[in-house]
């Protein structure tokens, strides 16, 4: 491998750090609840304004938040307002509602929402 040739691997390399470290950042720091969920709608991830959402628009029976849990184990009874956005979505549609009623065990919040499917090589992998 030539200089160059590595030179020019160490800076690809670096601009790949330094954009997945911009990436946490705004996703951190965005100013919308933003949620990761797997296939079998676990929480993988989510950025301070959603935990700040789910935490204040929860029954106080609802499980603690936390990656890995089944979603409607933090929203227990709302599976029948939200489970079959999330159904579309898996299978690639994006969805997008306004105002949309949301109760989960007597707590009553509308929310607008905008659920996109991540696709990788034209499989949606979440």
């Amino acid at each position: 491998m030539s200089t160059n040739d590595s030179l020019s691997s160490i800076l690809s390399s670096q601009n790949e750090r330094a954009n997945s470290t911009l990436l946490e950042i705004l996703f951190d720091r965005m100013p919308m609840g933003l949620l990761i969920l797997d296939q079998q709608l676990r929480i993988q991830q989510y950025n301070p304004t959603w935990a700040e959402f789910a935490n204040k628009y929860t029954s106080p029976n609802a499980k603690p938040l936390e990656r890995g849990m089944y979603y409607f184990d933090r929203f227990p009874g709302a599976e029948g307002s939200t489970l079959e956005y999330y159904q579309r979505v898996l299978r690639g549609e994006t969805i997008r509602a306004y105002g949309e009623r949301f109760e989960t065990e007597g707590v009553i919040s509308f929310w607008d929402i905008a659920l996109t499917p991540i696709v990788h090589q034209e499989e949606v992998i979440v």
